[in-house]
């Protein structure tokens, strides 16, 4: 007789499954400080004939700095959407020592992959040359206190 482990059985329809430990620890370990602000390039915000220097009309430079306002809106939303999200699972954890997720959680964030895959081809497509920016951080190399974010996460 062949004795099957919890792990290998089919959960009944409707049934929870269990956030793997590493998506809860990396969940967790997100810093919860206020993210930086976007900060829309000079060339935008220049003078007033920037697009004649530019060589293009002022509805481009427009629709570019509308681009950056939208884009501080929604890493606003994001970063609040996340806090609570992160309190959410910070809860559940301390409560039951897991998180529970939904049957459909892995396909949809399987789906959620190939959408931003999708969107990030799209807009590579869409921007510009003169948009291109490389961002080289290594400069900063800044210390990560897991402590004091462990801290910090509890105090939420």
């Amino acid at each position: 007789m062949a004795i099957q482990c919890a792990a290998e059985s089919n959960p009944p329809a409707g049934a929870k499954n269990r956030m793997p430990a590493e998506f809860v620890s990396w969940i967790l370990a997100m810093p919860i400080d206020k993210p930086d602000d976007i900060v829309m390039p000079s060339f935008l915000e220049g003078e007033k004939n920037m697009a004649e220097i530019l060589g293009v009309t002022e509805e481009w430079l427009e629709d570019k700095r509308q681009v950056y306002r939208d884009a501080a809106l929604r890493v606003q939303r994001l970063h609040a959407n996340f806090l609570k999200y992160q309190v959410e699972i910070r809860d559940e954890f301390l409560e039951k020592g897991y998180v529970e997720v939904d049957d459909d959680y892995f396909e949809q964030q399987a789906e959620i992959g190939e959408t931003m895959r999708a969107y990030w081809e799209e807009l590579q497509k869409k921007r510009g040359p003169t948009l291109t920016y490389v961002a080289d951080y290594s400069e900063y190399d800044l210390p990560y206190d897991y402590e004091e974010q462990a801290t910090r996460l509890v105090d939420l």
